[in-house]
Parts: C-alpha cells; structure tokens; sequence
C-alpha cells in the first residue's frame, strides 16, 4: 500500500518537473527579437500656383417689371369743344413728339385775337399822339423862354401811362395766341396712349385730362435684390448730386418671351432707391 503510494507521488514530482522544464524553455529559451530601422515616411507631394490678378464677371438674376420713364396724363390748358383728333389717338395707338392728337374748336380764340389786335393798334396811336403832345408843349414852353417846366406840362406822366397801355395790349395778344395755339394738343416726347378719356364733339374745360400717355423712347425696370446680390455688385448707393446724371453702373441685360419669341434688351444700373430696389433704362 504504502508502496503504491510512492509510486504516485514519484509520478506527480516527475510530470512537475517535466512542465517546470518547458516552461523555463519557453519563456526564456525564446529568441529575441531583431530590431528592426524604422519606417521612412516621404515628404507630402503638393501642387503650387502663382496667383495672378484677373478680371472676372459675375452673374446676378432676378427679376421685375418694366415700367416707362415718363407717364403723363395729357391736360387742357383751353376750353372748348372737342372738333378733330387724331387717327392715333386711341388706346394702344403710338405718336411722334409734338404730333397734334386732339383739336378744340378755335373760333373764339381767333375773335379774341382780333379783339387783342385792335387793342395794340389803338394803344400804339395813344402813344404816337402822347410823344406829339409832348414835343408840342416842350416847343411851346421854350416859345415862352424858359428852359424848365414841370413833367406834367410837358405829358412825360400821359406818355408813359400810353406806354404801358401798349405794353399790356400787347401782352393781351400774345396770351390769345398762345390760347389758340393751345388748342391743338400733343405731347413732348415719343410715346404711346395708354388711355383715353374725350373724342369728337365733347366739351371739355381747361384742366381736363384727356388721355394717359408714356415714353416709349426710355423704359425702366425696378429690380429687387438681396443682401449677398448687391455685395456683387458696384451699386450706386451714395448720393452724388454732382455725378446722380452720369451714372454708368453695371451691364444688364433682360430676357422675356413673348408670342412664341425670344426678346432681349440691354441696359445699365443707374439709381439705387429708399426701399433696396435697384433702377435701369432701356435705351
């Protein structure tokens, strides 16, 4: 028994032995490890480019509507009666600068005329019968030898009173004329009729607005931008009282389509309103 025993205890030291024997050879009977250089890591590879001042041209978009220069109601500065208008004066119809497009009836502004004529003729025979009384009275009082008289004897107060008179009788002429010539109506540019308020045979008194025209010579367009679009552009936005005539302000040029065709004008920026709203004209 005691025998058997020894056996095992024999057995159990011997297989200790033999694993503390593998155990050294492993962990202190390993090679150790070569050194190794580390590895070179290459310089980064980049692309250099001189920089060189270039002018380049910046695109903004937006849109608005485009509105005429000039609109104008076209008033009567004379009474009277509707006699003649123009084939063209009609709604859409377009008319040449100073192109009569209404006639008033103009008979009594010729009789005013002749009533005014009449007047300058008389007040110039007042006149030429003034300055004879007048170098009469100056030779009769140097006939009673003396050299002096008053301004009264000698009619400088009448002849300058007939003088006047011929001065507003002439004046008197000169405004009937103008009424008659103010009998025919046009406007001051090249426009178009956008409405129409008489015809023939109305009457019509002084002040009356016969028609809404515009300029069809130089059209403008209100363009409403953002913050970022007006940072890209050169705007006028200071007022310059010398220079606010002669704006010459960035290129613009607008697109549209209209009966199935493609339109397109050129303009320039001129004006900057109080509501962030930038102008152009249409030549």
């Amino acid at each position: 028994m005691a025998t058997g025993w020894a056996r095992k205890g024999l057995s159990a030291l011997l297989v200790l032995a033999v694993g503390g024997g593998l155990s050294y050879a492993l962990l202190v009977g390993k090679p150790q490890p070569e050194p190794e250089a580390p590895e070179e890591i290459a310089p980064p590879v980049v692309d250099v480019v001189v920089a060189e001042p270039v002018t380049r041209s910046l695109t903004v978009e937006t849109q608005g509507t485009v509105r005429p220069l000039r609109e104008i109601l076209l008033v009567t500065q004379v009474g009277g009666r509707v006699e003649a208008v123009s084939p063209r004066f009609a709604r859409g119809g377009f008319f040449a600068a100073n192109e009569p497009l209404v006639k008033i009836e103009d008979v009594d502004y010729q009789f005013a005329i002749a009533r005014a004529e009449s007047q300058v003729a008389a007040a110039k025979q007042r006149v030429a019968e003034e300055e004879g009384r007048a170098l009469q009275a100056k030779r009769e009082w140097r006939d009673l030898g003396s050299e002096q008289a008053n301004a009264l004897f000698l009619r400088k107060p009448q002849l300058a009173a007939a003088k006047s008179s011929l001065k507003a009788a002439e004046a008197d002429l000169e405004a009937a004329r103008l009424d008659l010539a103010r009998t025919s109506i046009s406007a001051p540019f090249n426009g178009r009729i956008s409405e129409k308020n008489v015809d023939i045979g109305q009457f019509v008194a002084p002040g009356t607005a016969i028609a809404t025209v515009y300029d069809t010579d130089v059209a403008q367009v209100r363009l409403p931008l953002t913050d970022r679009q007006v940072a890209l552009l050169d705007l006028p936005l200071n007022y310059d009282n010398e220079s606010s005539e002669s704006v010459d302000g960035a290129r613009v040029v607008l697109r549209t389509r209209f009966a199935s065709r493609d339109w397109e004008w050129e303009g320039r920026l001129v004006r900057t309103d109080a509501v962030s709203y930038t102008h152009l004209t249409l030549p």
